[in-house]
């Protein structure tokens, strides 16, 4: 059996596990997407710095959303950053749930979504 397949369910259909990337980084941004050849609905993902390819895409929809994500991380890393420093100013003025919100849920989410992306959840 492929090590990722953990075993079949009662309904025929293969469980998979998905292990955790390793702890090396992602390939660096940015990336961009190119059409595969033939009459297909593919693309794939390249790194503009190596023109390695990142990822193959079946459903060209899904290309912008992929080219965009280490844009999108390091942008929620800015962002995580500063409503950190948001909520330590709060938390300094004594202000309560009342002022700030949701920011403890938002930050909780931003890690955790940082987290997966990098491969640490």
């Amino acid at each position: 059996m492929h090590p990722y397949i953990k075993g079949i369910s009662s309904t025929g259909h293969k469980t998979v596990e998905i292990k955790k990337a390793e702890s090396a980084p992602h390939t660096p941004g940015p990336w961009y997407g190119t059409n595969t050849a033939g009459d297909h609905n593919q693309a794939m993902v390249i790194a503009e710095a190596t023109g390695k390819t990142i990822a193959l895409v079946y459903d060209r929809k899904n290309t912008a959303l992929l080219t965009a994500a280490p844009e999108m991380l390091a942008a929620l890393e800015s962002a995580l950053a500063q409503l950190q420093e948001e909520k330590e100013r709060c938390d300094e003025m004594n202000l309560g749930p009342a002022f700030t919100g949701n920011l403890d849920v938002t930050i909780e989410a931003a890690r955790s979504a940082i987290a997966r992306a990098k491969g640490e959840a």
